[in-house]
């Protein structure tokens, strides 16, 4: 069982930004008359919201709250389509959080935790300081990363970092 929702080809983060970038595009492809008189429209839309909230990516929930926010100001959504959305999003995030509550309880006991990428933003800048602009080859991290004692995840094997994963996997 994976603690957050995910894709076969990619992890959590990636996942709900797909999904927030398919609502985006459904919102704005769609017009509000199509939207609101067809019932798979809201549906899709409430499944996207679910898989975005059980992906525990704070910051795509967040994104995704304002796009919500921003086509309910608009006045885009009828009240049937909310029904339906929040519906979904209540029946699918509910169900999928009642069968892993120990990642949920964690998110309520420790709300602004990092992750551990406190550590690895630290341990990148130790590191970056020995090859600052070659890195250390790709699949690097377990045989450079120098604070792996610290993490209070012992199975983190990637930067959790784009722009750090890219700099260090450059090719010596």
């Amino acid at each position: 069982v994976y603690k957050r929702h995910e894709s076969i080809t990619s992890g959590y983060t990636a996942y709900s930004f797909y999904l927030l970038i398919s609502l985006i595009f459904l919102f704005s492809m769609i017009s509000k008359d199509r939207f609101n008189t067809l019932w798979f429209y809201p549906v899709t839309a409430g499944l996207a919201f679910a898989g975005i909230i059980t992906s525990l990516g704070r910051v795509n929930i967040v994104l995704a709250g304002i796009v919500a926010a921003f086509f309910f100001l608009r006045k885009y959504f009828s009240p049937k389509s909310i029904i339906i959305m929040t519906v979904i999003v209540v029946a699918v995030s509910g169900l999928a959080f009642s069968l892993n509550k120990s990642e949920i309880q964690n998110r309520i006991e420790q709300p602004a935790a990092l992750s551990d990428r406190d550590i690895i933003w630290k341990g990148f800048f130790e590191i970056a300081k020995e090859n600052p602009v070659f890195g250390f080859g790709p699949r690097s991290f377990s045989e450079v990363f120098p604070f792996k004692d610290e993490f209070a995840d012992r199975g983190i094997s990637s930067w959790h970092n784009e722009y750090f994963q890219a700099l260090q996997r450059t090719i010596r």
